[in-house]
């Protein structure tokens, strides 16, 4: 009995860890034309301007649209503007290698699916050999 307490134990331990990793919020990402970048959330998108709250400091900053390369936004769409003086191929290309490094970081929700399948075919061979045992 405490076997199939610890093996239940166990089970739902594994299924409670990847829901936690799933409820981290991101965070929408501005690329500034001088080169750096700040991460926060974009609260507003003016004429002229965006208002933007970084995470780092909870400062509220109203950034000049002719300021920003582009934005990434947490839903993985990016914002540019109009007025922007940088040509698009520079854009593409900062966009992909900024997406392979998102890539690289954090849990995927794919893992958490495969994780959860894994949990549940393990959880199945343990009950198949607890019953198979007890025969």
């Amino acid at each position: 009995m405490k076997t199939i307490f610890t093996i239940l134990l166990l089970s739902i331990t594994t299924f409670i860890y990847p829901q936690q990793d799933s409820t981290k919020t991101k965070s929408d990402k501005v690329y500034l034309n001088e080169g750096s970048s700040m991460i926060g959330k974009v609260v507003t998108i003016k004429k002229d301007d965006v208002v933007f709250l970084e995470d780092e400091t909870n400062l509220s900053y109203e950034l000049s649209k002719t300021e920003i390369k582009f934005i990434m936004l947490s839903s993985g769409k990016t914002l540019t503007f109009k007025n922007n003086k940088n040509s698009s191929e520079d854009k593409t290309q900062e966009n992909e290698k900024n997406n392979n490094q998102e890539k690289d970081s954090g849990t995927s929700p794919g893992l958490i699916v495969l994780a959860a399948i894994g949990g549940v075919l393990a959880l199945l061979l343990i009950i198949g050999a607890i019953a198979s045992s007890g025969k």
